[in-house]
């Protein structure tokens, strides 16, 4: 017993000696304090700037939501509601909603939407992507000034490039971020681009690359570029387009276009919302100059766009204009 304490205490000695020791040739100077105040410091800012980012990243995931809500009321049109307005409850009813619809006038009234009613010169434009213009008075005179938006560039300018002849062409893409502002084209004209998107009430998002994405309605980039009217309008937006028409067609900056050229996308979309967007255009006095629907070979209808048609791309023009 006795030998086992004295060689505890002995124990406990030597480790004494050894920290002793250690802090005596290691006894951090007042530069090493400031270095270990410092790198402390760093990483409790490295701490905040992760919380800052999990914060944004988690009010952009709420915004995201409640854009996804709001769309999912849209999509429902004049179905009834559930009582329970939660995300969950709207997705089970715009689930059952995609089961039940849509009733077969419903495609016929969609394909009779989608059939041109109006004849002019047409003009096709672009190479990848390409677009019907109507050419009639006043597109027919270079000299004319007149102004064209194009919405959606991507990695294709054929159109924009096609356009510019005709008219002063502005194109915006919020996606892109390396091009050059002004593209200078053959006979004095140009394109001028925007890092601008366009949204029903010019919200600004993050990008899926993390990029905030600036946006305007169309009545904010008119008043910006000081234009009364748009020639030719042109989007190409990704499932965009509904939202975007949805809100100009009961505004009255659409009387201020004189051509609308629409790449509609049916995949995540009611026909009854789809129906209700192109009616209204309708109301608002354009009439269809072209339209890729019906294919000459039709793809079948999917759950996902139940009427068949997929893709379209349409022309409208201001019927009063022309």
């Amino acid at each position: 017993m006795v030998l086992s304490k004295v060689a505890l205490i002995g124990s406990v000695v030597i480790v004494l000696s050894l920290v002793s020791a250690f802090l005596a040739i290691y006894s951090p100077s007042e530069d090493d304090h400031t270095e270990l105040i410092m790198a402390f410091m760093n990483k409790l800012v490295g701490k905040r700037k992760r919380i800052a980012l999990l914060m944004d990243e988690k009010k952009r995931l709420q915004e995201k939501l409640t854009r996804t809500l709001q769309d999912t009321k849209n999509d429902l049109g004049n179905l009834p509601l559930p009582t329970d307005e939660s995300p969950a409850a709207l997705l089970i009813a715009l689930q059952q909603a995609n089961t039940t619809l849509p009733a077969p006038h419903e495609c016929e009234q969609l394909k009779k939407l989608l059939t041109p009613s109006y004849t002019c010169q047409r003009k096709k434009m672009g190479t990848a992507n390409i677009y019907t213009v109507c050419i009639n008075a006043p597109f027919t005179h270079p000299a004319t000034a007149c102004h064209s938006y194009s919405f959606g560039v991507g990695t294709d300018w054929s159109y924009d490039e096609a356009i510019s002849a005709y008219c002063y062409t502005h194109s915006f893409d919020p996606t892109l971020y390396n091009k050059e502002e002004q593209i200078p084209r053959v006979g004095g004209r140009q394109i001028t681009f925007h890092k601008v998107g366009i949204t029903a009430d010019g919200r600004d998002f993050k990008h899926r690359n993390k990029q905030l994405v600036v946006t305007d309605t169309l009545e904010m980039i008119m008043t910006e570029l000081n234009h009364t009217k748009v020639d030719i309008l042109k989007l190409s937006i990704d499932e965009g387009e509904w939202e975007v028409l949805e809100a100009v067609a009961n505004s009255p900056s659409i009387q201020r276009v004189t051509q609308l050229l629409v790449e509609f996308h049916f995949h995540h979309i009611l026909t009854q919302r789809a129906i209700k967007v192109l009616t209204a255009i309708e109301s608002a006095g354009f009439v269809l100059f072209h339209s890729t629907f019906p294919y000459k070979s039709p793809p079948k209808p999917s759950k996902a766009a139940p009427c068949g048609p997929g893709e379209v791309e349409a022309g409208f023009v201001l019927k009063r204009l022309m």
